[in-house]
């Protein structure tokens, strides 16, 4: 699951434990970046590491929300 806001594109994880959640995220946003910008996987996690941010979107009902955060320009 992903979408595209005026801040930028985000990714989503959900998940019981936060790690797992914040793992989804990420993974979901390496590989939107892969076919977005032509990145093989180790690419992708490099340029991520100084660009993507990861957020708490909830914590609901024993379950953790996490978005990943590509800022607007960040990539060109």
């Amino acid at each position: 699951m992903h979408a595209v806001t005026p801040a930028g594109r985000i990714t989503f994880g959900f998940d019981a434990d936060l790690n797992e959640a914040s793992a989804q995220a990420l993974d979901a946003m390496l590989t939107w970046m892969g076919s977005l910008f032509g990145l093989d996987r180790a690419t992708a996690l490099a340029l991520a590491s100084t660009t993507v941010d990861l957020r708490v979107t909830q914590v609901a009902n024993q379950v953790w929300g996490v978005h990943a955060l590509l800022p607007t320009g960040a990539v060109r």
